[in-house]
């Protein structure tokens, strides 16, 4: 299966998380670098995070991977990106002029 390219989206909105936001931020750090390569972060803030990278999973199976780390009520988005990629987002666009 050939690699997709994936846009990683989390909303950490529930309120077992952000009590201990320290370490499900380090759980999802883990997760994210075994199972995205090239993977970059391209936003954070103190409630969410966004990261691209490159996996042979599907959308779903990557889901899954990086939703154990996660607490019932935080949000998560798994989104195939095409090849062809138009964005105004300077660390997006870094990251796809790379990876194209």
């Amino acid at each position: 299966m050939k690699a997709e390219r994936y846009l990683v989206l989390i909303h950490f909105a529930a309120k077992a998380t952000r009590a201990n936001l320290a370490e499900v931020a380090d759980q999802i750090d883990r997760s994210i670098k075994s199972n995205l390569r090239n993977s970059q972060a391209i936003c954070t803030t103190p409630a969410s995070l966004a990261f691209v990278g490159e996996s042979d999973m599907s959308a779903v199976s990557l889901f899954q991977c990086l939703a154990s780390s996660l607490r019932p009520g935080d949000n998560l988005s798994v989104l195939v990106l095409a090849r062809d990629l138009a964005t105004s987002h300077p660390g997006l666009n870094q990251w796809a002029v790379r990876h194209l």
